[in-house]
């Protein structure tokens, strides 16, 4: 798990807004390992699934701007076109029943798909579909093959899409909120037909998420995003043990004791600000009960506080004086 299949540097993603663009991820860098799995956690509306976007390649110029640098650096396919490096990358999005079409059966999504992006005969296509069925765990393929998906549990039909998204073998799996409306049984399922197949298939999967328990079962590595920004990095452990940033902290302690169903604790104070209206300094610092006067007019940068760990918080850069 050492060498970098993915690069990405100084992303900034805007859309057209009223008059003017709204930046809603500013100044993001990540790198991702063969065979490792990372986190994108935080709060909805952090910019965690357009930064999945951006990364599959699903971001259409003129609504959107994408800025920055994203590589694929795959040996096998690093002087390849570009339309062949987006097929090494796939993408499995939040409720698996909207994603699929409710008056085609599943055999008939799966083969076509099939058909388009491997050029396969119906017959092969059809071949391909039960192989990448059972690959996500399905024994009576033939049976899920004729159903439509109204005829799906969610669990299945986030199966189903999970199969679908394998079709072209990719090296990068990127999944947003694949757990999404399923209860505890099918999510269970679900994170384990991905963590088989990242296995098996040597993938490197990026996973965007809120729920910090399947996070911490599923990823090496965590991101923690607030407003657009990356605001810690670090491994998983370490981050869910010993969270740096008073964001991370919050998150993650209010997370876990509603798990546990307490309610002795505080949510985070304030309310998330609009794109449109981000404040000077550092974005969460409005509702940071360990804000200082300098978070108010200096924005922090993403510091290296040690081998695996980066915090961008002023804490931790030496402007942490005079208490608000």
């Amino acid at each position: 798990m050492d060498s970098v299949f993915l690069d990405v540097r100084g992303l900034n993603i805007s859309f057209s807004g009223t008059g003017r663009d709204v930046r809603v991820v500013r100044d993001l860098s990540l790198q991702l390992k063969k065979g490792e799995c990372l986190g994108l956690v935080g709060e909805s509306g952090c910019g965690k699934t357009v930064t999945g976007l951006a990364v599959a390649g699903a971001l259409k110029y003129p609504e959107c701007k994408v800025e920055g640098s994203i590589r694929f650096l795959s040996d096998r396919y690093n002087k390849a076109p570009h339309n062949i490096k987006r097929k090494r990358i796939a993408m499995v999005y939040q409720e698996g029943m909207a994603a699929l079409n409710p008056v085609l059966t599943v055999k008939k999504q799966m083969t076509e798909l099939i058909r388009f992006h491997c050029r396969l005969s119906s017959g092969d296509a059809l071949v391909r579909a039960r192989q990448l069925l059972q690959r996500v765990g399905f024994n009576d393929v033939d049976d899920i093959l004729r159903r439509f998906p109204g005829e799906l549990s969610g669990g299945m039909a986030q199966r189903v899409c999970l199969a679908m998204a394998l079709c072209c073998e990719p090296e990068i799996l990127i999944a947003d909120e694949p757990t999404t409306a399923l209860d505890t049984i099918n999510s269970a399922i679900v994170m384990k037909a991905l963590a088989v197949l990242k296995k098996e298939m040597d993938l490197a999967v990026i996973l965007i998420s809120h729920d910090l328990a399947a996070v911490a079962q599923s990823c090496d590595r965590l991101l923690v995003m607030y407003m657009g920004k990356v605001v810690e990095e670090g491994s998983t452990w370490e981050l869910l043990s010993t969270p740096l940033h008073p964001y991370s902290r919050r998150l993650i302690e209010t997370f876990f004791a509603l798990e546990e169903g307490r309610h002795d604790i505080e949510p985070i104070r304030g309310q998330v600000p609009g794109y449109h209206e981000l404040p000077m300094g550092c974005a969460f610092y409005p509702r940071c009960e360990e804000a200082s006067e300098n978070c108010s007019i200096y924005e922090p940068e993403l510091l290296k506080i040690s081998e695996n760990r980066k915090v961008a918080c002023h804490l931790y850069s030496g402007r942490n004086k005079g208490a608000l």
